[in-house]
């Protein structure tokens, strides 16, 4: 196995904050198959609003994680920085690919719906989107992270380490998505939409190590006064 995978595997599951960030996600599932068994849900049934809901669901693991992904494990990224920053793109690697096997298990989890009225490819779709574009615009969120985060703290209730932006600019991204399938829906017709975001999905997820590259090359940047953050109590 990836040893940096290992690595973000044993981050998670051994600090608390981490590790309850991951047991919140399951009631996610729940509320899923709750919404589409429930009446009262009405705009479930719309096409542009389920869309944006599994992507949302999808996309959940990397939307706790991924804008705090370097400020998860500050002093081991600031040894990376000062002792080899070429290791930090693995590291940021083995954080996508864990967070994608985190949406692939939650695709698994979700895929019963199929019987009781959610199309299959609605689902492919959305888990493509997700881990192609949607984590692309989330690890990009890391780079307005500069406070090291308390990762044997709880979660619940507990706002440190994040910022306005960290909390703003994600339903910036949901709010821009909604609209782009809205859009892309009244222009064609819901199968040409699926087909457009799983092109999306699979062309940022094939320049995977492009993006994540980049990021590396920005956090490099700036890694003097984010090494100088990291240290602050």
């Amino acid at each position: 196995m990836n040893p940096f995978l290992l690595f973000e595997w044993k981050l998670i599951i051994r600090n608390k904050r981490l590790r309850q960030i991951l047991i919140l996600i399951v009631p996610s599932i729940l509320i899923f198959y709750l919404m589409i068994l429930g009446s009262n849900f009405v705009f479930f049934g719309y096409f542009i609003w389920r869309i944006l809901f599994l992507i949302a669901l999808l996309a959940l693991p990397g939307t706790f994680y991924a804008p705090l992904c370097l400020t998860s494990n500050a002093s081991f990224v600031e040894k990376l920085l000062t002792t080899n920053p070429k290791a930090l793109f693995y590291s940021l690697q083995a954080k996508y690919y864990l967070y994608c096997i985190f949406s692939l298990i939650m695709l698994l989890s979700i895929l019963p719906s199929i019987f009781i009225g959610v199309k299959i490819i609605e689902i492919i779709s959305s888990f493509l989107f997700s881990i192609g574009f949607m984590h692309f615009l989330l690890f990009h969120c890391s780079l307005l992270s500069y406070q090291p985060l308390d990762i044997k703290s709880t979660s619940f209730y507990n706002l440190q380490g994040l910022t306005f932006l960290n909390q703003f600019i994600p339903i910036l991204f949901f709010t821009f998505i909604l609209g782009f399938i809205a859009l892309m829906n009244w222009f064609f017709d819901e199968k040409i939409t699926l087909i457009i975001i799983s092109t999306i999905g699979i062309i940022f997820i094939s320049m995977h190590k492009l993006w994540l590259r980049t990021i590396c090359s920005h956090f490099e940047k700036t890694k003097y006064r984010r090494i100088e953050c990291f240290r602050e109590k």
